[in-house]
């Protein structure tokens, strides 16, 4: 990896065990108290690139400075599990770039039996990863869990492989990949682009919805836990359906779907499941309702988008709120669903955002962390996974009576404290070390100054910190998920996505200095960090 590499990046910041051997002057900046000295005997986690740099001394025949140690995520304990089995590691939550780690280690330590276990251990996980890249049965029950422990490695294996198998398939003339951001789209006539757009995906939505509503699509997901790959006749897929359905009916639907790929035709009249399908049936994925969340809300909404302009003379539908309409049973549900299903597929922020810089100097006892509109509390469970021996009460997720008491209660660690608030209130939360906001700003593109002057009024400057996770458009080169989510909230929600440039003129004008943004290749967002100014 070159110098300027952002993998290569990343590994060196990964913190390793080390022992300082000599007493070092004013060096206790590094354990969190300034001008101290660090004794002779002192443990600190250091990033590796440090650690590799105070222990040159040793290796050129002077006296060492630190003595490193093998970083938890291979030690023993690991090494043991990995050769019971190593399809059963979470490696991502290890290290996110756990072989890029050990491959930095095993420059400064040798240790054959370690060698050998990561090279069966990559083999092992290899073969399976190769076997969800083209297998359905990968969508579900541990096949979830298995893909999302992946390290980087892995994650880009899975994607060479998954992509090569997309591509022999289209090759081979058994797939045809409809979707705008294909460069096959750009083979294709206007007229082409413009049904595709017009009619299959509003077809194959409202012909998947039947499905749904009839119970076929569960159904066959349980089926497939039992028996994965089978296929299935139309008398069988008639035979889940919770109520009497025309036979030619179903045919009809399935017969799209499966010109569309969501499913496979094996043969007259029967069908094999796909990854796609089987996560329309699997209530984890939560896939279901963004599929329903496309008939209550952003079909309604696009198609209405044109004639609201027209009448209001094309100006920026800002400010008027539709959440109202989330609050309906109907529309709510599919409305959280998408929501906890983007939430999922989006990249953790801990991933993009360096929260050692959080923890580290934080008076603990006082408020650590206060997610404003954090609804389920990910992100505070993310921090908390991150640093497993922060203490209770430190972690805070703050949002609507009705959701803090209805939205993700079993889920979150009993440390986590919820609290009802409205943000639009003061906040009731004074000194904290952050005051986090994910997914909430753009909602509010006329309020979100006022929502955070109540935030300012608590922070201590110098020492508060606010955190907004989201997406940061670029001037150039926005890409179709950014570009889909701001015309999605403009239609939907009356909100907007915002470009670096507009993110800082907006938090300058409420009194706030941006002191830096974290973002990461593989995120649709970035984590803005901002100080009182």
């Amino acid at each position: 990896m070159s110098y300027y590499d952002i993998d290569s990046i990343l590994t060196d910041a990964q913190k390793l065990p080390c022992t300082f051997e000599l007493e070092v002057p004013g060096l206790g900046i590094l354990e969190g108290n300034p001008g101290d000295n660090i004794k002779a005997g002192t443990r600190i986690d250091l990033p590796l690139w440090l650690g590799e740099m105070l222990s040159i001394g040793a290796r050129l025949g002077t006296s060492r400075l630190v003595t490193l140690d093998i970083p938890s995520a291979l030690s023993e304990r690991v090494m043991n599990a990995l050769k019971a089995d190593p399809r059963t590691v979470d490696l991502r939550a290890l290290a996110p770039h756990f072989y890029s780690l050990s491959e930095r280690v095993l420059e400064l330590f040798e240790e054959e039996e370690m060698i050998d276990v990561l090279i069966n251990t990559f083999k092992k996980r290899a073969s399976e990863i190769a076997d969800h890249a083209h297998n359905p049965k990968g969508a579900l029950g541990d096949g979830v869990e298995f893909l999302r422990g992946l390290d980087e490695t892995e994650r880009q294996l899975f994607r060479v492989a998954h992509d090569s198998a997309k591509e022999t398939r289209i090759w081979a003339g058994e797939a045809k990949k409809r979707s705008s951001s294909s460069p096959s789209r750009r083979l294709e006539t206007p007229f082409e682009q413009g049904w595709a757009i017009t009619f299959e995906g509003p077809g194959l939505v409202a012909g998947r919805q039947p499905l749904q509503d009839l119970g076929i699509w569960t159904k066959w997901t349980e089926a497939d836990r039992q028996n994965p790959g089978a296929a299935r006749t139309l008398d069988k897929l008639l035979s889940w359906a919770h109520t009497t359905c025309e036979p030619n009916l179903l045919r009809r639907f399935l017969r799209h779907i499966a010109a569309l790929y969501v499913i496979q035709e094996m043969g007259v009249a029967t069908w094999q499941s796909t990854p796609t399908s089987l996560a329309l049936g699997a209530q984890e994925t939560h896939a279901g309702e963004v599929i329903k969340a496309g008939l209550d809300h952003s079909i309604p909404c696009g198609r209405n988008l044109a004639r609201f302009l027209a009448k209001n003379g094309y100006k920026e539908p800002l400010g008027i709120s539709s959440f109202d309409n989330y609050h309906h049973p109907e529309a709510g549900g599919s409305f959280q669903g998408v929501m906890t299903s983007l939430t999922q597929y989006k990249m953790i922020w801990t991933d993009v955002y360096d929260t050692q810089h959080l923890v580290a100097g934080a008076d603990l006892t006082k408020p650590l962390f206060v997610d404003v509109g954090g609804a389920q509390g990910f992100d505070a469970q993310r921090l908390l996974d991150r640093h497993p021996d922060l203490p209770v009460g430190v972690l805070i997720v703050q949002d609507l009576p009705e959701v803090v008491t209805t939205h993700g209660k079993e889920k979150l660690d009993s440390r986590i404290r919820k609290m009802a608030h409205d943000f639009f209130q003061p906040q009731p939360i004074t000194g904290a070390r952050a005051y986090f906001f994910h997914a909430v700003p753009h909602d509010w593109p006329n309020d979100v100054a006022r929502m955070f002057a109540e935030v300012k009024k608590v922070m201590t400057p110098g020492y508060s910190k606010l955190l907004i996770y989201e997406v940061v458009l670029p001037a150039q080169g926005a890409t179709h998920l950014m570009t889909t989510l701001d015309l999605a909230l403009m239609s939907c929600t009356s909100g907007l996505e915002r470009t670096e440039e507009a993110w800082r003129a907006l938090l300058k004008e409420g009194g706030f200095k941006v002191t830096s943004i974290s973002r990461h290749p593989m995120a649709v967002e970035g984590v803005i960090e901002a100080e009182i100014g």
